[in-house]
């Protein structure tokens, strides 16, 4: 990521060999990038940290160390190398915050408890009973008598434990304190939920609470300014982007009544707007189809025409 291989051959091989401006312009425009896909990379690292904290305590270290790198990379290639990304807002943060990773973390929590209640996964219980002394001695097993092992000497004495394979119902009868450890981290995932059910239902009812009720808060103070005289104007258009052949979004909404606006966000240097108005390429099919009668191909073209979004821009005389 660091290196983008791709984006650098592009970049300092094809686009100096480019036979138009236009191909070369395409060569600049960075590499794709998917936040879903950001998001998913962060979550798979903690969840899988969490999971298997219990086990392994050190993966908490690393899993801070893999974010670290996340963050230092993803910010470098956020401005040097990946193209410009659409602006959806902190809904996805906002999401992974309040629902996503609360939940990891009542998962986490019952997954330490499984874990500490069943360590050290054999099943086996001590039985406090005493050996048979007819089996008192030293026995030496071989190796296709040990599954995995290798040629090995066994001495059975009267202070040699005696274990048996145990249900799961008696293995739940814990020592003293790994059943009080399995004890704090059930009562820990218990509250856990209270608390991540609490948030969630709180979240729900404010979003289900927005329908009904207004929750509109301005953000800073009318500063006296029109729209038409600020710098950076601009306004949602609907338009289609990161096409393989075009450098520029194709707009798929009429456009004759903001064509002189400054609301576009981008400008070809070489062709207008109207250039890359595709409802104006379906006008022309219509048109230019002479099998049909003048007033159906209007209807025809009205009605082609009310599928696509209207953007009307009134300014101030």
């Amino acid at each position: 990521q660091y290196f983008d291989i791709a984006g650098t051959f592009q970049k300092h091989i094809l686009a100096p060999r480019a036979t138009t401006q236009e191909r070369m312009n395409l060569y600049f425009r960075g590499s794709v990038m998917f936040l879903a896909e950001r998001y998913t990379n962060l979550t798979k690292i903690v969840f899988l940290a969490l999971w298997y904290a219990s086990l392994f305590p050190a993966g908490l270290l690393m899993a801070a160390a893999a974010l670290g790198v996340n963050y230092f990379a993803d910010r470098f290639s956020l401005m040097r190398t990946w193209k410009m990304q659409p602006k959806l807002g902190p809904s996805i943060s906002r999401y992974t915050r309040v629902f996503v990773f609360p939940t990891i973390i009542v998962v986490a929590s019952f997954v330490a408890s499984w874990v500490w209640g069943s360590f050290p996964f054999d099943l086996l219980c001590d039985t406090s009973e005493k050996i048979p002394s007819e089996i008192f001695g030293t026995y030496n097993l071989v190796q296709n008598e040990i599954i995995y092992g290798t040629d090995t000497t066994v001495t059975i004495t009267e202070d040699t434990t005696y274990y048996k394979f145990c249900s799961r119902a008696e293995w739940n009868k814990l020592t003293s304190e790994q059943g009080r450890l399995v004890l704090i981290f059930n009562r820990f995932s218990y509250v856990n939920v209270a608390l991540v059910a609490l948030v969630i239902l709180a979240a729900v009812s404010y979003l289900v609470r927005g329908y009904y009720l207004a929750s509109y808060q301005p953000i800073g103070e009318a500063q006296g300014i029109p729209f038409r005289e600020v710098i950076s104007m601009s306004a949602y258009i609907p338009q289609v982007v990161d096409l393989r052949s075009i450098a520029y979004p194709l707009l798929v909404c009429n456009i004759d009544t903001i064509v002189d606006s400054d609301l576009f966000e981008w400008t070809d240097p070489n062709r207008s707007y109207f250039y890359y108005d595709i409802t104006k390429d379906l006008d022309k099919l219509l048109k230019d189809d002479n099998s049909q009668e003048e007033q159906n191909v209007g209807n025809e073209m009205q009605e082609a025409n009310d599928l696509f979004s209207k953007v009307v821009y009134w300014p101030y005389e």
